[in-house]
């Protein structure tokens, strides 16, 4: 627990012909990877299994990305990964809560499902990222898979990150279980649908000195909507980067 790998600007150079390893296999809480290029990995734990690579046999278990994550309050800033292919997570494979990813990379990264990151726990957060040239067989960049048996739903916020090159299919994201995307303060998975501005009206109307009003939803202005006059003082209304059609 409690370790900070500081790259300064270095690069690990698996050389995807030399076998099928992961870089890293995080397992404390409160670990820190900064500054660091991972290019050229092949994490793929059946082509490892059938390989001369393979020492161990039976007891191996799993070589499923170039980075394994299983811990919590964990960070990925400011690193690059290029050209590596996994089975979960081209790039990235996490399960954990209370993690960020900031500030990184991704580029030509390839695998099963997450065609650069596979992740799963409560409350982490991607921000800041290039994520370009993925692909999955699930055609999706990133891959938000909820473990919990209880039907616990699972939060991850996305902010501020893009997603280039999508060779015209892939998706940015795909969902399997409850799971909740928040993107720059507004839900963004499961879609919320829109709303006719006659029930943001009624809110309004509704208002009372000092309220604020925090929109979740775009609202459309249909035929019959009548434009409510704010009638309490100290108001405020957020947006949220919603809409008024």
């Amino acid at each position: 627990d409690n370790v900070v790998i500081d790259g300064n600007g270095h690069t690990i150079d698996a050389n995807k012909n030399r076998g099928y390893f992961a870089i890293f296999n995080v397992t404390g809480n409160n670990v820190t990877i900064v500054n660091l290029n991972i290019i050229n990995s092949r994490a793929r734990n059946y082509e490892y299994s059938i390989s001369n690579w393979n020492r161990y046999d039976d007891e191996y278990t799993r070589v499923v990305s170039p980075v394994e994550w299983h811990g919590n309050n964990g960070v990925i800033s400011n690193c690059v990964f290029d050209d590596n292919t996994g089975e979960e997570g081209g790039a990235i494979y996490w399960v954990g809560n209370n993690g960020v990813i900031d500030n990184c990379h991704f580029n030509d990264n390839a695998a099963t499902r997450g065609g650069s990151i596979y992740i799963s726990g409560c409350n982490n957060t991607i921000s800041n990222c290039v994520i370009e040239n993925s692909y999955s067989e699930y055609f999706d960049a990133i891959f938000f898979k909820n473990f919990d048996e209880d039907g616990k739903t699972m939060v991850l916020t996305l902010n501020n990150c893009t997603f280039p090159n999508t060779r015209g299919f892939i998706e940015d994201y795909y969902v399997e279980g409850q799971c909740v995307i928040i993107s720059d303060n507004s839900q963004i998975y499961p879609e919320i649908p829109m709303a006719s501005y006659s029930e943001l009206s009624d809110i309004i109307r509704n208002l009372k000195d000092g309220d604020v009003y925090n929109l979740t939803k775009d609202y459309y202005f249909d035929y019959g909507c009548l434009c409510y006059q704010i009638k309490a003082n100290n108001v405020t209304i957020n947006g949220n980067g919603h809409t008024i059609y």
